[in-house]
């Protein structure tokens, strides 16, 4: 999830209560909630490629969980001066910490983008494909509650109760619904013999309408489907209807796949599809793109090869042809 939704989860569990009685509890939230994240300093120290290789990585596996933790309480503790750090007991806000973090983890799980959950010891990327990174609606329930909690501070509590009500029914449904999407277009498939694999990718306003990616030998079906429409038994529009983006495979992108961008990018993917672009001078472009987020620029590796097969340049994003 974003930030910001962290942030706003990690409030209203200090409304909630959480670790109450002990100073500086809503601080040791707001950093252990965001805590995991500390991996954006690799962008502006190492590079988009560096980042995306590390984001979701140690600081979202069980030792960085840990360790965040520990080191976000010792932060509070120290920044709290003498009189209120006789009042604190780090056992309790290292306790509070790691609910920070592990509710940071959690929430990041349930995303198309996935987590590497058992990172360093396990580098595999884990997921359910439940919301956008961005849940507005999300975001609009965790906002209310706050507002609701500072008009009314004597019913804090019990608002942030409801909030976390409101916000696990929003994760049940999303789950549901993302079985009920798959179910049904796994059914629809006219090749299903041949699947490979299926994934239904949240989509950014509608929890109800949902990307599918239908991965075959050769290539990639892409389509829409609309989940209130079909309980209507309403037709979809022509739109909706399956695109075919073909897997190409060739000399050029296995040598193109040696470069260190597209290494990081092809283990970051779950659906990478590669076009090849030949030039005038001969040489060669081999663009990949993540299908589960079709049209965003970010998540596409992009290499350009010598005629001799030498790599000229290499990216992250759609570098011009």
């Amino acid at each position: 999830m974003d930030n910001l939704t962290h942030t706003l989860f990690a409030l209203t569990l200090a409304n909630a209560g959480v670790g109450r009685r002990d100073p500086g509890v809503t601080a040791t939230l707001l950093l252990s909630s965001n805590a995991p994240d500390i991996d954006i300093v690799t962008a502006f120290t190492s590079g988009a490629v560096q980042y995306l290789a590390e984001h979701r990585g140690p600081s979202h596996g069980p030792i960085g969980v840990l360790a965040l933790a520990t080191l976000t309480a010792a932060f509070v503790r120290i920044c709290q001066g003498r009189e209120r750090a006789a009042h604190t007991s780090l056992t309790r806000l290292v306790a509070v910490a790691l609910v920070g973090t592990l509710c940071h983890v959690l929430m990041d799980l349930p995303t198309a983008y996935r987590t590497r959950l058992l990172d360093p010891f396990n580098k595999a990327w884990y997921g359910f494909d439940w919301l956008p990174i961005i849940d507005v609606y999300l975001l609009v329930v965790l906002g209310a509650g706050l507002l609701a909690a500072q008009v009314r501070p004597r019913r804090r509590a019990p608002v942030a109760a409801v909030v976390l009500v409101l916000t696990i029914a929003n994760y049940g449904l999303r789950a549901t619904l993302n079985a009920a999407a798959l179910r049904e277009e796994r059914a629809a498939s006219p090749r299903a013999a041949k699947l490979v694999d299926a994934a239904a990718i949240p989509t950014f306003f509608s929890p109800f309408r949902w990307r599918i990616v239908r991965r075959y030998p050769t290539g990639y079906e892409l389509s829409e489907v609309d989940l209130l429409k079909r309980a209507a038994g309403l037709r979809e529009t022509q739109a909706d209807g399956p695109v075919w983006v073909p897997a190409e495979e060739s000399h050029w992108t296995v040598r193109a796949s040696q470069s260190a961008t597209a290494r990081v990018f092809l283990d970051f993917s779950r659906f990478p599809a590669a076009r090849t672009l030949s030039h005038p001078d001969g040489s060669v472009t081999v663009r990949w793109s993540d299908l589960r987020f079709f049209g965003n620029n970010f998540f596409v590796a992009t290499v350009r090869l010598s005629p001799d097969g030498l790599i000229l340049s290499e990216a992250l994003g759609a570098m011009e042809n």
